[in-house]
């Protein structure tokens, strides 16, 4: 069987430059899933091992809300994310498969935040592909599970992003982020 080196799997911006971490913005944003908001929990939660092991820190899916964080790559999640997706979301966590009938999702009341990074700006996302990846969580992850509490944070143009609009973006995240966790209080 042939052998191919490693392959630099980094973004390329318009002017050929890799980026440093294809999950930041101004390496600042970084992919992640966490988990949170059980009873008596403080704090923003806590890291999904997902892609490692396939499950979450503690028992089944712990909390009550969702937080999601990723680039968006050809307007979906990176294949890793939807391959947690697959292995954590699975019958007997996130649903119920019944011997007959459709399955039922089983983590309604729960919340869920997806902040995602974009290349494309707002008009390529939203009227050339009718807002692809958003509606990969909303209508093929979140309702297959029973999550109807969705919101989502986009950061378009995200490699053309300057210190001030960086700044901006960082603080409406942070009043986003905040009033999701209040939400569930």
């Amino acid at each position: 069987m042939p052998s191919f080196p490693e392959a630099d799997s980094r973004p390329v911006d318009h002017a050929g430059h890799r980026a440093s971490d294809p999950g930041s913005v101004g390496g600042r944003i970084r992919s992640g899933v966490a988990t949170g908001g059980g009873a008596g929990k403080r704090g923003p939660g806590r890291l999904g091992t997902g892609p490692v092991d396939g499950r979450l820190p503690g028992s089944g899916l712990p909390g009550r809300r969702l937080l999601i964080v990723h680039p968006v790559w050809w307007f979906a999640p990176p294949a890793i994310l939807k391959g947690w997706v697959d292995r954590v979301l699975v019958d007997g966590v996130a649903l119920r498969q019944p011997a007959d009938g459709p399955p039922e999702g089983t983590l309604s009341g729960r919340r869920a935040l997806v902040v995602q990074t974009f290349n494309a700006d707002r008009m390529v996302d939203k009227v050339v592909f009718g807002s692809l990846s958003r509606r990969f969580w909303r209508r093929a992850v979140f309702f297959s599970v029973g999550i109807k509490k969705t919101s989502y944070f986009p950061v378009y143009s995200a490699s053309n992003l300057d210190g001030d609009q960086l700044h901006c973006i960082e603080e409406r995240l942070q009043r986003t982020v905040e009033a999701f966790v209040s939400q569930l209080k």
